[in-house]
C-alpha cells in the first residue's frame, strides 16, 4: 500500500512510501477514522484473500491490532462507523460471487 501524509489539511503531501505492514494485491481498501482509532480494511495477502481489519492508535504510524474477518477469497471493501461503537464492513468474497456485510465492535478486535 502506497502512503502519503499531510500535516496541513491536504494542501501539501509527503513523498509516497510503501507501508510493508499493509500488504495487499492491487485492490480497493478502506480507511476510516473511528473515535480515537484509524481503521484499515483490505485483503491482507498478495492475493485477493484474507479480508482483514487493522487498527492504528497513532494515526497510521503503526498497525498493532489486526483481525481477519474472512479467510477465503475477498476483494473490495468499505468501512463505516455505526451506533454504539459498532463498525460495519461491506466486502466482496467467494470469487466476487457474494457481497457481505460484517458488523462488530472495537472490543471484539484483539488489543
Amino acid at each position: 500500500r502506497a502512503v502519503s501524509t499531510s500535516s496541513d489539511g491536504g494542501m501539501t503531501w509527503s513523498s509516497v512510501v510503501l507501508d510493508s505492514t499493509l500488504i495487499e494485491p492491487v485492490c480497493q481498501a478502506s480507511l476510516l477514522k473511528h473515535g480515537e482509532a484509524l481503521l484499515f480494511s483490505n485483503p491482507a495477502s498478495t492475493n485477493r484473500e484474507k479480508m482483514t481489519i487493522r487498527v492504528s492508535y497513532d494515526n497510521g504510524v503503526s498497525w498493532p491490532v489486526e483481525q481477519e474477518i474472512y479467510n477465503g477469497s475477498a476483494a473490495y471493501s468499505s468501512l463505516v462507523s455505526l451506533p454504539e461503537d459498532q463498525v460495519g464492513l461491506l466486502y466482496e468474497r467467494n470469487e466476487y460471487g457474494e457481497i457481505v456485510f460484517w458488523q462488530g465492535s472495537l472490543p471484539d478486535l484483539p488489543q
